[in-house]
């Protein structure tokens, strides 16, 4: 499970919550580079894609969001 958010223009933070068994690391790796090529195809090299320290949120509601998008924006 991921969950993207976008924490400042140019800045992506991903949370990651990786399968039972799987390399944490190893799922960071493959899950960063479709977004950062599909950033750069777009025009978008600029923007940063980082892991959280954290795992995916729920909302108030007791949901998972996939995008959260830049507050106030």
């Amino acid at each position: 499970m991921f969950q993207a958010e976008r924490t400042a223009p140019a800045t992506l933070r991903v949370r990651l919550l990786p399968a039972a068994g799987a390399e944490p690391e190893r799922v960071w790796r493959a899950v960063r580079e479709e977004p950062t090529r599909q950033l750069a195809e777009q025009g978008l090299g600029n923007v940063t894609v980082r892991c959280a320290d954290a795992p995916p949120r729920r909302t108030p509601g007791g949901t998972y969001r996939t995008v959260i998008p830049l507050a106030g924006a």
